[in-house]
């Protein structure tokens, strides 16, 4: 799509700080670990968007082979035994992605993906990963024809509206905070970079901003004194165990004193966040219910290549069976759209 095409869709951005501090690395795979998964990754034939539980059988017996690095398993293991709450993002860098990266259409970019995509490399580790941490993906059938892969990846018209397909900033939030199933964690790998844009997604620990706030101000935050659109009339900011219920730009406090708090809130947040330019192969861990996160631009000067910036995202939880009574019939994944579901 020539550049002129979506200038108009692009919203536009104050550049954002120029220092943001910087994700902490936690595990960095050699060529040759992440050479071996993407060869055996590659030779997996079954598309994860017609057979999705097909592809999870194949790419089961991957993780339990010799083929995954021992340093992944004891990554997944330690951070199993942490607290979310104290470690609430990780990031592995230098893993696998697929070799031929398409540029997707930007009027229908999941339906030129399907075109496209002939192997299923990242979907694979995505997977991989979760087999590891037994955190099993889930779909919503209401986005993307309940693919259980979501592309971060501009698309005409929406450039400007969902967060997925925006080519600007995104404000902290959580994803489908309010939604009755909510995702444990996201899982996010980059495919292809913002070029020589600077393009950070930040993300803010809940406990640390809570950790911050003085006594006077968390107990008003405390207090049913917010709201949210789309969201319960009324709620608190801080929640039992580390919950911050917050959407930048979106809550609103129902007086001046909570207006005030929700200000020194949002404050905060900017204050601990932490951030990454994600890169083609890093693979970032985002406890979905335990930190907010955003995107920030910080600097644009092509607007083509930010328009193919690309990352795949998948929403995974603890466990399924809580959410089996949402699950369509004869699909032990993907939950249903409901009266009342505000979409994903």
């Amino acid at each position: 799509m020539a550049q002129s095409n979506y200038r108009a869709y692009y919203p536009g951005c104050a550049v954002s700080e120029p220092h943001i501090p910087l994700l902490q690395v936690d595990l960095i795979l050699d060529d040759q670990e992440r050479d071996n998964l993407v060869d055996s990754l590659e030779a997996v034939r079954v598309s994860p968007y017609r057979c999705y539980e097909d592809f999870c059988a194949e790419i089961r017996e991957i993780a339990q082979s010799a083929v995954t690095p021992p340093r992944l398993r004891e990554y997944v293991a330690q951070r199993r035994a942490q607290s979310v709450a104290d470690n609430p993002t990780g990031l592995i860098k230098n893993t696998p992605i697929d070799t031929s990266l398409p540029v997707f259409d930007h009027d229908e970019p999941v339906l030129s993906k399907r075109a496209l995509k002939t192997t299923f490399v990242a979907e694979g580790f995505l997977t991989l990963y979760a087999e590891l941490a037994g955190t099993p993906g889930i779909s919503y059938q209401n986005a993307n024809d309940g693919d259980v892969f979501h592309d971060i990846y501009a698309k005409l018209g929406l450039a400007d509206g969902l967060p997925q397909k925006t080519l600007g900033p995104v404000p902290f939030h959580r994803d489908l905070a309010n939604h009755f199933v909510r995702p444990d964690y996201l899982y996010m790998l980059g495919m292809r970079s913002g070029g020589p844009n600077t393009v950070y997604t930040t993300f803010a620990s809940s406990k640390d901003v809570i950790a911050r706030l003085d006594a006077e101000t968390l107990a008003v935050a405390r207090q049913a004194r917010f709201q949210t659109p789309l969201e319960p009339p009324v709620h608190s900011l801080v929640s039992a165990a580390w919950g911050l219920r917050i959407s930048e730009n979106r809550t609103e406090g129902l007086d001046v004193e909570a207006e005030r708090v929700l200000r020194d809130v949002v404050n905060t947040v900017h204050e601990v966040k932490r951030g990454i330019d994600i890169q083609p192969g890093d693979f970032v861990i985002i406890c979905n219910n335990y930190c907010v996160h955003n995107r920030e631009l910080s600097k644009v000067v092509d607007l083509g290549q930010l328009a193919t910036r690309w990352l795949i995202k998948t929403m995974n939880v603890d466990s399924r069976d809580p959410h089996s009574p949402h699950f369509v019939d004869g699909v032990p994944y993907m939950v249903r759209s409901e009266p009342g579901d505000a979409g994903v």
